[in-house]
């Protein structure tokens, strides 16, 4: 099947924001203890002041589905409904496949590269490469999300160690506690290696986590010519490289995925033009500097049928479908 382009109606609606040119969004708030925003430097993201952790893979075994992927992202990979035979399935955030969405489209099936997921991407052991088949569904439309098939089926990465991570199908609530773990990768130099050495650690650009709370669920987030519905609005913290950044709960002591990480504000840039989005409220933008957002993967599960297949043609699959699709 291919793709067919769709028109946005938001450069009208929004004609100062329309000469940005979408490209791979660049996140780069982090936050200290406290919930400050901290500057954007070698020696405050190397600090312990950030509100991140660097996990290993002893102690936090559990997030080693998710991974370095597409060269500068982060991907997830899920079960999605349960089913070992069913084809294991990356996620992760359609802008970072940019290179084969344009803006406007919607991707489904198309003929994509082969792409490697660095799952368990822990600081003191070395990736477990996990390859896709195929992108079955990209786009930056409505939802900034992309959903890569894997090589391997759900039990084969269960019996490979791979602890695949299941769908929240509730809509979180505002005031609900997060994580949001991905392989920041700006500014991560280690300043002492001696050091670092002797704890385990081998780099520093693999996974980390940070803690936060859902601030609010926004009904309309625009940014420049774009515009995605109902996304977490949240401070945890993250750099460039945490696009498709799990957002996780934890319920009875089980991690379910919430959303994925997509955007953030910055203070300084005009509001809602590319890399600075606008809160569409009662027909006004509204910027909040120095604020991430996640996109929603609410009812995702309702993409996949019995088998575990990806079917975007399911009536109860909540992603937006192209007008038209080309077998």
């Amino acid at each position: 099947m291919n793709y067919i382009p769709i028109t946005l109606v938001l450069a009208l609606l929004f004609p100062f924001s329309c000469k940005q040119k979408p490209t791979k969004h660049t996140l780069d708030t982090i936050y200290s203890r406290n919930g400050k925003p901290l500057k954007q430097t070698e020696k405050n993201i190397n600090s312990s002041q950030v509100d991140w952790q660097l996990l290993n893979s002893k102690a936090h075994s559990e997030y080693n589905a998710i991974g370095k992927f597409l060269s500068s992202c982060t991907g997830i990979a899920i079960d999605a409904i349960g089913n070992n035979k069913a084809p294991g399935y990356v996620l992760t955030a359609g802008h970072c496949s940019m290179d084969q969405i344009r803006p406007g489209e919607i991707k489904v099936n198309p003929s994509t590269p082969e792409s490697v997921l660095k799952a368990s991407d822990f600081a003191d052991t070395q990736p477990i490469r996990l390859f896709t088949k195929q992108m079955v569904y990209g786009s930056i439309v409505d939802r900034d999300i992309a959903i890569f098939e894997l090589e391997k089926t759900v039990g084969e990465l269960k019996k490979h160690g791979i602890k695949l991570l299941p769908l929240y199908n509730k809509i979180p609530r505002v005031g609900m506690k997060v994580q949001l773990v991905g392989v920041p990768q700006t500014g991560l130099s280690v300043e002492n290696k001696s050091r670092m050495k002797e704890e385990g650690y081998i780099k520093q650009d693999n996974l980390r986590r940070s803690e936060c709370v859902i601030e609010e669920v926004v009904p309309l987030l625009a940014e420049g010519i774009l515009s995605w519905k109902n996304v977490y609005r949240h401070k945890c913290s993250t750099l460039a490289g945490g696009s498709g950044s799990a957002l996780l709960t934890s319920v009875n002591n089980k991690l379910y995925l919430v959303g994925i990480m997509s955007t953030s504000t910055h203070k300084g840039l005009a509001p809602c033009i590319e890399h600075n989005p606008c809160e569409i409220k009662n027909g006004r933008p509204e910027n909040k500097p120095n604020y991430h957002y996640s996109q929603n993967i609410y009812n995702l599960a309702n993409c996949f049928d019995k088998k575990g297949n990806f079917n975007l043609l399911k009536p109860e699959c909540p992603l937006l479908k192209p007008m038209v699709f080309n077998q």
